[in-house]
């Protein structure tokens, strides 16, 4: 700040008249000791000698020049740090991007008000990575992917045609990449900018809980147990327990209250899993504190395991009758590589035929329900009802209900059972009984035939005939399905209904309505091939998983962000058949609330299956939904799933303050730390740089004019005093 004086008369002039006054004063106030108290004439004479002094500055007129930067003419450039670290909340209470926004963006705010509008176009950037892209005052940004790369953004500054008069960088300091912040210092010193640093966050370490998982197979199969397990980390020894929750989609599987012991950061939860469904499970850990996080994205992991149907399909016969019917099905499932059949038959009024079990742990009728859950299907001959107990009964059903087992019923009830007509597909009427000419089946392409082309349906149809001249059957009509319960085969002109199956709660119930199937190993030469096919397609529909008409599959259920991601959609018709001609959307609901749409598309290799690409560019959880459009009827479908970020950004890391001051006094800058920010009145620029003068008169201040004042007032008061006019 310089100090000059703009005359109102010429200056020698007033430096005359000064001298002038001074020796009047003088000459006249001489005689007054003689009649005063020396002590008042040395006030008054000074007093007097202040008057002259402040009206000859007056009439000097000084001011001060004050160097204001020019914000137009100079090239300042902002730089704003959007990495994911600042996304900590060690800004009273707040995240380190939110106070930025508020403190700094906000029209409201001091830092705005007294720097950012004076700029017509400020060179604002946001940078995350080595990467920045320039915004505007009014633009709405959040964090991004990227480890910070601070000092390699500061030099990209200065490749421009124009080198900035300052670079303001607004940041929390942490660069992840190998090269020090201290690496841009020179090339700045030489060019005589200065680097200004607004430091952003809390430099103290504050303690965090996380959670990982750490081993979940790729795939399990249905109906075994496996192991999974997820690490709990911690970063202070004052935290000493936290509360974990592991969910399967929706559903909370486990919770427990994880204790630390002393001088122990992570403790690894072993997680033992039976999933009776063929279908890709997401699970999600999410871990609790008692104590308010700075970090919480690290708070939840997500894994997924697709459970599968298995190799071996295991099932059990219970029969009140040893026939020939079981006798083709078991030389049938010793040539079946992929089916196992045990089985417990009634053979006399005491005498009980097991296969496939342990002699010391024989049955007596049907196994309890913790032994026929090892079961993936069970195919009960009606003629044994009378040999089930309330509790085989009770067993059965939660076999079905509960654990999503398959269940066929063959052959008739001599009487009628309630607990059994309830899983029946059918309204059960013992009066239905009849005899029917024998004739060829229609098979229809359901569920437990999707498998087939049509061209493959037509063929069977032709092939399977009722066996016999005439048969007793149940008549069973479209009116008398259940509802939800649907035909798979049926006789063309006796109207009745020879397969009739329906899901029921989590498992399958199907009643084949056509006796002596091994008649058809004896009739025809590809006898033997027709009943292994029509029984495997049979059982492998009801000893696996009910199939979803729409079925939506990320690669995984965890991701790592900024890489475009494969997501696949298998659509069914009501018939069970691939659909190619669905139209399928999905809505993919980011983090931070936004919401994007896009279509999936007709795979060109696989029938039914739609595929679609889609963009992860931000850390956190997120929901995509999936509708189809299958001739008419809407299908519906969601999916949690998670996106991470592979770098330190994501860690609990103070704010490096040292590393901030040292880069600011290196290049000729200022510090402020985010508290100060409100004080900050403009932003500093090398001396060599173009400044604005501003000219300070000393008579337009008020503290000027107060002094006038308070030097004139002695002088009357003494006046007063003495006595003098």
């Amino acid at each position: 700040m310089q100090f000059r004086l703009e005359p109102y008369l010429p200056s020698i002039v007033i430096i005359t008249a000064f001298i002038a006054a001074v020796l009047a004063i003088l000459y006249f106030y001489s005689p007054l000791k003689s009649i005063i108290n020396i002590k008042y004439w040395r006030l008054l004479l000074l007093t007097k000698l202040i008057s002259i002094t402040i009206i000859t500055l007056c009439l000097l007129n000084p001011y001060f020049i004050k160097k204001r930067p020019d914000y137009q003419r100079n090239k300042i450039i902002f730089l704003f740090d959007s990495s994911k670290s600042m996304d900590t909340r060690d800004c009273d209470e707040q995240s380190r991007i939110k106070l930025v926004k508020n403190k700094i963006f906000n029209p409201d705010s001091s830092f705005y008000k007294k720097v950012l509008s004076k700029i017509s176009q400020p060179n604002l950037y946001v940078f995350a990575g080595n990467d920045s892209h320039r915004i505007e005052l009014d633009s709405s940004f959040d964090t991004l992917s990227g480890k910070s790369d601070i000092d390699t953004i500061l030099l990209e500054q200065l490749k421009g045609a124009e080198t900035p008069s300052a670079v303001v960088l607004i940041s929390d300091g942490l660069d992840n990449v190998n090269l020090p912040l201290s690496e841009a210092v020179n090339s700045y010193n030489d060019r005589k900018v200065p680097i200004h640093c607004i430091a952003i966050g809390d430099s103290r370490k504050f303690p965090d809980l996380s959670v990982e998982w750490v081993l979940s197979p790729d795939k399990a199969v249905r109906a075994k147990e496996f192991v999974m397990s997820l690490k709990v980390l911690r970063n202070s020894l004052s935290v000493d327990s936290a509360e974990l929750v592991v969910y399967n989609a929706d559903k909370q599987i486990k919770k427990q209250i994880v204790k630390f012991e002393k001088n122990e950061f992570e403790k690894i939860i072993e997680l033992k899993q039976t999933n009776f469904f063929a279908s890709y499970q997401i699970y999600k850990a999410e871990i609790k504190a008692d104590f308010d996080e700075r970090i919480i994205s690290n708070n939840v992991d997500y894994t997924s395991v697709e459970i599968i149907n298995p190799d071996t399909f295991k099932v059990l016969y219970f029969s009140g009758n040893l026939d020939w019917n079981y006798k083709y099905m078991a030389n049938f499932s010793r040539a079946e590589k992929k089916l196992s059949i045990d089985a417990v038959i009634l053979t006399g009024p005491t005498q009980w035929y097991y296969f496939g079990f342990d002699d010391t742990k024989l049955p007596m009728g049907l196994p309890p329900l913790d032994r026929i859950a090892e079961y993936d299907c069970i195919i009960l001959d009606l003629n044994s009802v009378h040999l089930l107990r309330k509790k085989n009964k009770e067993a059965l059903k939660s076999y079905v209900e509960n654990r999503g087992g398959g269940l066929l019923l063959t052959g008739f009830m001599n009487e009628s059972d309630a607990d059994i007509q309830k899983l029946l597909p059918f309204k059960f009427s013992p009066s239905s009984l009849g005899m029917f000419v024998s004739e060829k089946i229609i098979l229809l392409p359901t569920a437990i035939f999707f498998q087939l082309e049509q061209s493959a349906l037509s063929d069977y149809s032709e092939r399977i005939f009722l066996p016999g001249a005439t048969q007793s059957l149940y008549k069973i009509k479209k009116s008398d399905l259940k509802p939800g319960a649907k035909a798979s085969a049926y006789f063309k002109s006796q109207d009745s209904i020879l397969i009739a199956s329906h899901k029921y709660a989590n498992g399958k119930v199907a009643y084949i309505n056509i006796p002596e199937t091994w008649n058809w190993v004896m009739s025809k030469s590809d006898g033997k091939d027709m009943h292994s096919a029509f029984w495997s397609k049979i059982i492998s529909w009801a000893a696996s998983s009910t199939l979803n008409r729409l079925e939506l599959k990320p690669e995984k259920a965890k991701f790592e962000i900024g890489k475009e991601t494969k997501f696949w959609a298998d659509v069914l018709t009501d018939n069970y058949i691939t659909d190619d001609n669905a139209k399928v959307t999905a809505t993919l609901h980011y983090p931070n609330g936004k919401v994007i749409n896009s279509e999936f598309f007709l795979d060109p290799k696989i029938s039914g299956r739609y595929i679609s690409n889609l963009i992860i560019d931000q850390s956190g959880e997120y929901l995509i939904t999936l509708e189809a459009d299958s001739s008419g009827e809407k299908l519906n479908v969601k999916r949690n799933f998670m996106a991470t970020e592979s770098s330190t950004e994501s860690l609990p890391l103070p704010m490096a303050e040292t590393e901030l001051k040292s880069l600011a006094v290196s290049t000729g800058g200022e510090y402020w730390h985010w508290t100060d920010i409100d004080k900050i009145e403009e932003i500093p620029l090398h001396e060599n740089n173009l400044y604005n003068e501003e000219k300070i008169y000393w008579s337009s201040t008020w503290l000027f004019l107060i002094a006038v004042l308070l030097l004139i007032l002695p002088d009357w008061y003494l006046r007063r005093r003495i006595g003098l006019k």
